[in-house]
């Protein structure tokens, strides 16, 4: 989460895994505002109370839930940490089932790991506050441009340069074989990831006329 002080006021919420690395790092390296102030980086949390009733404009990210659960799972699978690593080793498939069987005796995907932040519902974040402009991962430089256009905010170069090429490079060396993410779609992925993530399709039904799918 990161708030931008300047005039015109508005804040933008990071939501992991759907592209916006490159946004937050243009934003904390620019000047061309005044000031900002950077929460825990993916937490789903508002500004302060004082700070939104000067009524900022409120900018979200999301992505097709199918594409962003194989970026969780790269992102896991990148990991250094053996609790979050291991189960995405064991394949696609086998890291969706495991988060389902944790779902259904705890309630969250990834219960006492690092991982139960950047794979929360998208929804999660959606449903804190009635945002002005959602930027999809699949336009969003586009989108992110034209909600600065409309409200007045001096360019803000945009380098297309973010985590995924690290997450990447990681997932490569310890042995992942990289490919498109409908690749990745074998066997039950498809109906494992539609109930994982059953509120974000519900959620961002308004966003997408219809979700590209494997």
């Amino acid at each position: 989460m990161l708030v931008c002080l300047s005039k015109p006021e508005w804040f933008f919420a990071e939501v992991p895994k759907t592209g916006t690395t490159a946004i937050c790092d243009a934003l904390r390296y620019s000047d061309k505002y005044e000031s900002a102030y950077c929460w825990t980086k993916h937490w789903p949390v508002l500004p302060p109370d004082s700070f939104l009733r000067r009524k900022p404009k409120a900018l979200i990210s999301v992505r097709n839930p199918y594409s962003r659960a194989v970026s969780c799972w790269m992102w896991c699978f990148a990991s250094h940490k053996p609790e979050t690593s291991t189960p995405a080793r064991l394949g696609f498939e086998s890291w969706l089932a495991v988060a389902k069987e944790n779902l259904k005796q705890t309630g969250f995907i990834w219960p006492m790991d690092i991982a139960v932040t950047v794979c929360q519902p998208q929804n999660l974040w959606l449903s804190l506050y009635p945002w002005d402009f959602v930027l999809k991962q699949e336009s969003l430089y586009a989108d992110f441009r034209s909600a600065l256009d409309s409200f007045g905010f001096p360019e803000l170069p945009v380098k297309r340069v973010n985590s995924a090429a690290s997450v990447n490079k990681k997932a490569k060396e310890a042995g992942l074989t990289l490919k498109h993410w409908k690749e990745h779609y074998t066997g039950d992925c498809k109906k494992l990831v539609e109930e994982l993530w059953q509120e974000d399709f519900e959620a961002l039904k308004p966003y997408y006329p219809e979700f590209e799918t494997p």
